[in-house]
């Protein structure tokens, strides 16, 4: 990428039981603290485990959750917190994994 330094790295953790979550955070930690992170940021943390994150003293800039019409479980605590820590909010599935898109409307579906 020819880059000295990447602007944003997202931490994706597929699985909470599967060990080494917060070791690798660090380790991401380590390259921004050596200038090869400016910025790190979370993908699909729930808010226990974005709390574990900032309660170790990782700040993350962001968080990339799903959020939607029709999901809206980060309402119920995440975007409070979120907010109340300086971690900005994106969404992804806003419109339902294109489900709403023009594209969709009045096909028969199925997956």
């Amino acid at each position: 990428m020819h880059r000295d330094c990447l602007d944003l790295v997202q931490f994706h953790w597929w699985d909470y039981d599967v060990p080494g979550m917060m070791e690798t955070a660090f380790d991401l930690v380590k390259l921004k603290e050596k200038g090869k992170i400016r910025n790190i940021s979370m993908c699909n943390f729930d808010t226990p485990h974005l709390k574990m994150m900032v309660d170790a003293g990782i700040q993350p800039v962001s968080n990339q959750t799903q959020y939607s019409v029709f999901d809206r479980r980060p309402e119920k605590a995440l975007l409070q917190y979120s907010r109340e820590h300086d971690v900005y909010s994106f969404c992804y599935g806003a419109l339902s994994g294109g489900f709403l898109a023009e594209r969709w409307i009045g096909e028969a579906g199925g997956l």
